[in-house]
């Protein structure tokens, strides 16, 4: 699984590592917190949008919360990243 701490490196091998064995990276699988704070959990999503791209998919599937304490800044997140991940050609 793709995660932010993944490295944009790891990324791209994930993505070869595809590729050699004749597949497609259809969609990647995703998780971010907004726990702490909105501002990580923005940074991480546009990681995960990021390593994204470096793998060679179009589609990040995430994995959203089930704390509805935290939907409002969980969605706030994701709808602050909604252009940079379209800029990315990322749905």
């Amino acid at each position: 699984m793709i995660t932010p701490q993944t490295t944009h490196q790891e990324s791209e091998q994930i993505g070869e590592e595809v590729k050699k064995r004749g597949l497609r990276a259809i969609s990647v699988y995703g998780e971010f917190s907004v726990r702490d704070a909105i501002e990580p959990g923005i940074e991480a999503l546009r990681r995960l949008i990021e390593h994204t791209v470096a793998c060679g998919s179009p589609n990040l599937l995430l994995g959203g919360t089930t704390d509805p304490k935290r939907y409002a800044s969980y969605y706030k997140a994701v709808s602050e990243c909604c252009d940079f991940a379209a800029a990315h050609g990322v749905g």
